[in-house]
């Protein structure tokens, strides 16, 4: 009879060449749930950017927006601001509101790529970048059902 080898089988130094393999292979799973989480996960839209850019970055993130294009001036402007601030609460973490003064002059290319006309003017983008679009004052009834389809969509 021959002597087993102490490298066959299931002996200890099998076991120890094993190791640094499952570890590896543990790390590297570990790091790509990581990344890939991260690359899942949207970037938050930057509110001290210009709205230009909070408006692209939510659009290319896929995520519900809602646009207000508004002056600070106009009477419907300030009722929509308000109606707006009523109901976005209940939307808080799940829609994107970009504000946008139309007389902010940051916001003139933006104000032309969405050839805005009438003030109050009100977007409303569900995450396939699908729009309705409402000109003047809308009710806090059909700005939350409104928000509500298009988080459904």
């Amino acid at each position: 009879m021959s002597k087993p080898s102490p490298h066959k089988g299931h002996g200890p130094a099998r076991q120890s060449s094993r190791w640094p393999v499952a570890l590896f292979a543990v790390v590297v799973v570990v790091a790509a749930v990581i990344v890939g989480k991260a690359l899942l996960t949207p970037q938050p839209v930057n509110s001290g950017e210009p709205a230009e850019v909070q408006f692209d970055q939510a659009l290319a993130q896929k995520r519900v927006t809602f646009a207000l294009f508004h002056s600070k001036t106009c009477i419907p402007c300030k009722e929509m601001e308000k109606t707006a601030a009523a109901v976005m609460p209940e939307f808080k973490g799940k829609i994107t509101f970009v504000d946008v003064d139309v007389y902010d002059e940051a916001n003139l290319n933006l104000l032309r790529r969405m050839q805005i006309q009438v003030i109050p003017t009100t977007f409303i983008f569900d995450r396939n970048g699908q729009s309705k679009v409402f000109q003047g004052l809308i009710s806090a009834d059909l700005l939350r059902s409104e928000l509500a389809a298009a988080l459904s969509r």
